[in-house]
């Protein structure tokens, strides 16, 4: 499941539509946002 999660986030990366990666990769627009927000909470960390 991590290497989807990573997929996901580098399409997102590169201008990708919330809702056509989530179709894409067939997972939920709840689950995308959730990730996102656990890439933000990490970024912020590291800041």
């Amino acid at each position: 499941m991590k290497h989807l999660r990573l997929l996901v986030r580098q399409d997102l990366w590169d201008g990708g539509d919330l809702l056509a990666v989530a179709r894409r990769h067939r997972v939920s627009v709840r689950r995308v946002r959730a990730w996102i927000g656990e890439f933000s909470a990490r970024v912020q960390q590291a800041a």
